[in-house]
């Protein structure tokens, strides 16, 4: 167990959003949706 961590388990690109999907306490799967003009490189 580590605390406030999220292991993504893949992601997806489509057009400019990218989706990170990952898995919450081994009974759900959850979503992020970012915008690439939101991220800072």
């Amino acid at each position: 167990y580590i605390p406030n961590v999220v292991f993504s388990c893949g992601n997806a690109v489509k057009d400019d959003t990218i989706y990170v999907y990952y898995g919450g306490a081994d009974t759900v799967i959850g979503v992020a949706i970012l915008e690439m003009k939101d991220i800072k490189f």
